[in-house]
């Protein structure tokens, strides 16, 4: 299990840049760390449904209501990073700001969470994020947009092995066909 720690030496170390003690230490690498890693955190884990980041929550509803185009508003979770899906699939939604506005007066969502703890992070994802990381941190640190871009193609390269992975875990969504496929397929 990778600490805040691991993961910064990770992606220092794909960059060749001094690994740290600590991210708490006073070097260079340690501070250029500390003011990326939550924000480069928050969108690793936004883009994709990892499943160790999913979580479930009723909403409240708030007292006001939108100017138009819909009849509730929810205060969405703090927590909140993207929001998935809502229990009733067949109720219409828009996210904005942090309130989602709908016709229904009660709503349920499952949305990725925004999550601090490293030891529940997924090997892959780790590996993934660790290369963002590194990404951010090249030309902050070594000045080259090279080094940067070769991070980068490490990222997505390393992503896609890690959504490939993930997605396998839980039941297969079964493939529906169309009725206009249907009629193409003869």
């Amino acid at each position: 299990m990778a600490s805040q720690t691991d993961i910064c030496n990770r992606a220092l170390s794909m960059i060749g840049a001094n690994t740290i003690a600590t991210i708490d230490e006073e070097s260079t690498e340690a501070i250029k760390c500390r003011i990326v890693y939550d924000q480069i955190r928050d969108e690793t884990l936004r883009c994709y449904p990892w499943n160790f980041a999913i979580k479930r929550a009723s909403l409240s509803r708030l007292s006001s209501a939108p100017v138009f185009g819909y009849t509730y508003e929810f205060q969405l979770p703090n927590d909140c990073l993207r929001v998935l899906d809502l229990s009733d699939t067949d109720v219409e939604f828009k996210i904005e700001g942090r309130k989602l506005l709908c016709d229904s007066a009660s709503v349920s969502i499952r949305y990725i969470k925004r999550e601090p703890i490293t030891g529940i992070y997924d090997a892959l994802f780790v590996g993934a994020f660790a290369a963002r990381l590194a990404s951010e941190l090249a030309y902050a640190i070594s000045k080259s947009k090279t080094l940067a871009n070769m991070a980068m193609e490490v990222f997505k390269d390393r992503l896609a092995e890690a959504k490939a992975i993930d997605s396998q875990e839980g039941t297969p969504i079964p493939f529906e066909v169309s009725e206009w496929e249907e009629s193409r397929i003869g």
